[in-house]
């Protein structure tokens, strides 16, 4: 098995690791202990408390808002980048924290990256709930009855009781 280590299922994950702890570049984990490098990259700022944190815990990090006007989210507290893209190769562990970076998430993952965040099926099944509801009732999960509305008024005559309450 080419020094490969078994798990208990009897399976190896390629890298000589039976946890399965690798970020799919065929690389061990940095040993326990040892700081990790932390790209965020955020479209309006939503994860600088994560990035405050993981730089509490020892780790660098590095913080890209891509909306101009919420760039001065979490100033003072962790370090800022412009350019994510430039930033990449630095970091051991990218994270994207919202929908709509799934394609260069998986991009990156395949390039050896490990990386958090979404990819592009959770992007479609989060902008597109009818699907996600389809999706979870293929799977066997209840769903709670929802209705399509084309207009306010319409969801406000619907949402009214139709008898009085005594």
């Amino acid at each position: 098995m080419n020094g490969d280590k078994v798990n208990g299922n009897g399976h190896t994950n390629g890298n000589g690791h039976a946890n399965g702890n690798s970020n799919g570049n065929g690389k061990a984990p940095p040993q326990e202990g040892t700081p990790r490098k932390f790209l965020f990259v955020s479209e309006i700022g939503c994860i600088g408390d994560l990035a405050a944190q993981i730089k509490s815990e020892g780790n660098p990090v590095r913080y890209c808002i891509l909306d101009k006007s919420e760039r001065n989210v979490s100033d003072g507290f962790v370090e800022k980048v412009e350019d994510w893209e430039k930033n990449v190769d630095w970091a051991d562990v990218i994270v994207f924290d919202d929908i709509g970076f799934g394609s260069v998430a998986e991009r990156l993952r395949k390039e050896g990256k490990a990386v958090i965040g979404g990819t592009p099926l959770s992007d479609k099944l989060e902008l597109d709930r009818d699907l996600a509801q389809e999706e979870l009732r293929n799977a066997g999960i209840n769903t709670l009855p929802c209705w399509d509305f084309s207009s306010f008024d319409e969801a406000v005559k619907f949402g009214r009781p139709t008898r009085a309450v005594t």
